[in-house]
């Protein structure tokens, strides 16, 4: 385990794993290790931005692999360093909002997871108008699956018992 206060070796390493070319493996590892090091990065705040741009930038990897590679380190990365990205809820969720239903199930639950945790550290005069803007798209996509349901299946849809819909993504 590198310590989150580590100043030799990470500090020169971080720039360097952020320009590793697109090459499907060496990609995956490289999002792979910038979300294992994210407890390092929330102690380094100047790192935080080339490196989230790189995880982010990877959720459109034509890979899957890269991709949900590219959702877990989010995930970890929004959780430890949520105090540092706590201001940038609204730019999170249009960028959360414009990846999520290309997603599967378990890199859906894993963003979402990794924004709650940003969205926890809202005040309580923010926190009803952050809740409405993650949760308001999820609302119209059940409203327009609801009024679609004209048969069993459709409603079953809805209800999220038939696996094409998650009961909370509505993917």
């Amino acid at each position: 385990m590198v310590s989150p206060y580590e100043e030799v070796m990470l500090p020169r390493l971080m720039p360097l794993i952020i320009q590793i070319p697109d090459h499907e493996k060496v990609r995956f590892q490289a999002v792979m290790a910038l979300g294992r090091y994210t407890e390092w990065t929330s102690y380094h705040p100047d790192t935080l931005q080339p490196q989230l741009n790189f995880i982010m930038a990877a959720f459109n990897h034509p890979s899957k692999e890269v991709v949900r590679a590219a959702a877990l380190s989010f995930k970890f990365f929004c959780i430890d360093c949520a105090g540092l990205l706590k201001d940038y809820v609204v730019q999170l969720q249009q960028f959360y909002e414009s990846v999520l239903m290309q997603l599967p199930t378990s890199s859906q639950e894993e963003i979402t997871e990794g924004v709650a945790a940003v969205v926890a550290k809202q005040s309580l005069e923010n926190l009803y108008s952050t809740f409405k803007l993650y949760c308001d798209p999820v609302m119209k996509r059940l409203m327009d699956l609801a009024q679609n349901a004209n048969d069993e299946n459709g409603q079953l849809a809805v209800a999220g018992k038939n696996g094409t819909v998650s009961n909370f993504y509505l993917s």
